[in-house]
């Protein structure tokens, strides 16, 4: 099967579950850029709770133009915020220190574009989940699909929130000011979890909620 979705940062542990069952994942290429998506967002979790990091882009109307061609602005130092707020909120967390500067050397590369970057961000989790899974981009745009193409395209345009469950898949750096949050970016559960984030995917797959 082959699951079809937006590009996203870092997308929530929820989308890469599902990554466990598919032999591709396929990365829409041919569509133009939407507000208020994952497509340059992503959720962590801090002391305070719940927190979106968002990477800004240039000024221009980003929501008409191809993926593509949207740029990230670097006029601001937000790759140091976001570095400086992951260490905050996951410093202590048990495998930390095995992966964070991995990710810093992606945060350091300035890429120019979003969809570059985010395909970079997705090659690395990959690669760090030790997760075999082919990797491909659309062609064009088709609205519709059909079998064996699963079209999750918009449909993980979530923010966090609390799982009432009496047992928590996995435990979260705050969770004892917090129950288990879901919807929170694979850095969440990679920091927390770190080879065993396999096995949270493979538990969180066999379960009804998204």
């Amino acid at each position: 099967m082959i699951l079809l979705h937006e590009t996203q940062t870092f997308s929530p542990t929820s989308l890469y579950k599902e990554y466990i069952s598919v032999e591709e994942v396929r990365i829409e290429a041919c569509e133009n850029y939407q507000k208020r998506s994952l497509r340059n967002k992503y959720y962590i979790l801090t002391s305070q709770g719940p927190l979106a990091m968002t990477i800004p882009l240039k000024s221009g109307k980003n929501a008409q133009m191809p993926i593509k061609e949207v740029a990230i602005s670097y006029e601001e130092n937000w790759t140091k915020h976001h570095l400086q707020t992951l260490k905050s909120a996951y410093g202590k967390s048990p495998f930390f220190e095995f992966y964070f500067d991995k990710i810093e050397n992606l945060f350091h590369k300035n890429i120019p574009g979003l969809y570059d970057f985010n395909m970079s961000a997705l090659a690395l989790m990959l690669k760090l989940l030790k997760l075999p899974v082919i990797v491909a981009e659309t062609k064009e745009y088709h609205k519709e699909t059909d079998n064996p193409i699963i079209n999750q395209r918009n449909k993980f345009v979530i923010q966090p929130e609390i799982l009432e469950m009496k047992e928590v898949p996995y435990v979260q750096v705050w969770s004892k000011q917090y129950m288990f949050y879901q919807g929170l970016s694979i850095l969440d559960t990679l920091f927390c979890m770190g080879p065993q984030t396999i096995q949270v995917l493979t538990k969180l797959h066999g379960n009804t909620y998204e």
